[in-house]
C-alpha cells in the first residue's frame, strides 16, 4: 500500500511502475479499491488516510500498475506466474467486485471487466489444458471422421446465439 501512496503523491513514478515486480500485498490494494470494509479499515489504520482517499489511491495505483497496454493474463490479475487456480479466482471476483457498475459508477472502469475476464479466461484454458495433455496419450486418441473435424466447433458456434424476427404490425 505505501507504493500506492507515493504514486498517488508522485505520478512521475507511474512509468517505474508499471514494469516493476508486483508487491506481494497487490490483493490488499485490489480489495481496497472494491470497498472491503476489513481491508479498508485495516489500511486506514496503517495510512491514517481516510477511506475515500485510499479507495482513490487503491484506484490510480491498479489502474496504472494491472491495466497496461502490454499487460499479460497474470499481470492483469495481478498475479505472478504459475499462480493456483484458486488464486486466480480469487483475484478475478475481487476484481469484478471493484470494476462492477452497481459499485463503481464511473462507466470507464466498467470497460476493464471484459479484460478481468479474458485474462481470467485465458488462465484457466491454460490451467485446463495442461492435465488432458498430460493424461491423455496421442496414441490412445480415437481417429475421427474424416470430414467432421472441425463440425462440433461449427455447431457450437452456431448455436451460440438464437435469433428470433420482430414482429411489427402495421
Amino acid at each position: 500500500m505505501t507504493v500506492a501512496v507515493r504514486l498517488y503523491r508522485s505520478p512521475g513514478l507511474a512509468r517505474g511502475i508499471r514494469h516493476s515486480p508486483l508487491p506481494p500485498e497487490i490483493i490488499l490494494v485490489i480489495k481496497i479499491a472494491a470497498g472491503c470494509p476489513i481491508s479498508c479499515a485495516f489500511a486506514v489504520a496503517q495510512t491514517g488516510l481516510d477511506e475515500p482517499a485510499l479507495m482513490r489511491i487503491a484506484t490510480l495505483y491498479l489502474l496504472v500498475v494491472l491495466f497496461g497496454q502490454e499487460s499479460d493474463p497474470h499481470r492483469t490479475l495481478g498475479l505472478a506466474a504459475g499462480a493456483s487456480p484458486e488464486l486466480v479466482q480469487d483475484h478475478r471476483k475481487w476484481l469484478l467486485k471493484w470494476l462492477h457498475p452497481d459499485r463503481n459508477p464511473n462507466p470507464n472502469l466498467a470497460g476493464l471487466s471484459v479484460r478481468v475476464l479474458a485474462a481470467s479466461a485465458a488462465l484457466a484454458g491454460a490451467a485446463a489444458q495442461l492435465p488432458v495433455l498430460a493424461a491423455e496419450p496421442q496414441d490412445a486418441k480415437a481417429p475421427t471422421p474424416v470430414g467432421t473435424e472441425g463440425a462440433e466447433r461449427r455447431r457450437k458456434y452456431q448455436l451460440r446465439h438464437v435469433w428470433v424476427p420482430l414482429r411489427v404490425d402495421g
